[in-house]
């Protein structure tokens, strides 16, 4: 770990922090490193905190876990607002799950243990919502198979031009989570080759609901929507301040370019 002296500002395609490793010796032994502030106040200690974690993950780009560029789960990368989804950036956006361990302010960590057992998979868990896992999925009747460059995947499609609701399933993982308010919003989309531009999308949530409740999401797609895949952003909160994000992948057409 290599911290920078204070004052020293670090911007590495926008990072403020970074973690990579290097080959070493003859034999080419991997030594990972990170970069980060001097930890002089919490969020340069979240930046430490997150490098570490991601460094034991995956020491150098994405040889230590399975979400890789160029696939269904680039439509993470919009929603965390990075280019990558490694297990510290999957969940840097819970501020409210901060924790202060022994006068130290971390930020949760990703996990697939957690996430199996259908609790937060930001680990230490929000103690808002005391572990407590919720979201929104749409209905089986209304989910497609898009087919396209990053391979097919689920999703819904919105023809250019046309509106449709589509009935989202919202679910928690214990009753304290209570009601359940959507929001949604389109974040990036993309094709191949480059990007579309979003704006000119339109969604609207109806109601609230509550876990085994279903709420309508109407989105409406701008004429010149290009063939690309859209990537909305669903943010779902209870009653009590916890707030989870989810990707929902739209296309105009079920195979998308």
């Amino acid at each position: 770990m290599f911290f920078l002296p204070n004052g020293t500002t670090l911007d590495v395609q926008g990072a403020g922090a970074y973690h990579t490793a290097v080959s070493v010796g003859a034999g080419g032994t991997l030594v990972p490193y990170a970069v980060v502030p001097l930890p002089s106040d919490p969020l340069d200690q979240i930046a430490a905190e997150h490098e570490v974690m991601e460094g034991v993950a995956d020491p150098s780009g994405y040889l230590g876990y399975a979400q890789v560029q160029g696939s269904a789960s680039d439509l993470w990368a919009p929603i965390v607002n990075n280019s990558s989804t490694e297990i510290g950036d999957m969940c840097e956006m819970y501020t409210t799950s901060e924790s202060d361990l022994s006068g130290y302010v971390l930020q949760p960590i990703w996990s697939n243990q957690a996430a199996a057992l259908f609790q937060d998979p930001c680990v230490p868990g929000s103690a808002i919502s005391g572990g407590a896992l919720f979201g929104a999925v749409p209905a089986s009747s209304a989910i497609a198979t898009l087919s396209g460059y990053l391979g097919s995947l689920q999703g819904v499609v919105v023809p250019a031009g046309k509106s449709v609701t589509i009935p989202m399933d919202l679910f928690a993982s214990s009753p304290s989570v209570g009601a359940i308010t959507l929001g949604a919003m389109v974040k990036a989309a993309y094709t191949g080759s480059g990007s579309y531009d979003v704006s000119g999308w339109s969604l609207k949530v109806d109601q609230q609901g509550i876990n085994g409740d279903t709420v309508n999401l109407s989105i409406t797609a701008p004429a010149d929507a290009g063939p690309g895949l859209y990537v909305v952003d669903l943010t779902v909160a209870d009653n009590q301040g916890q707030v989870f994000f989810w990707p929902l992948a739209v296309a105009t057409t079920a195979n998308y370019t």
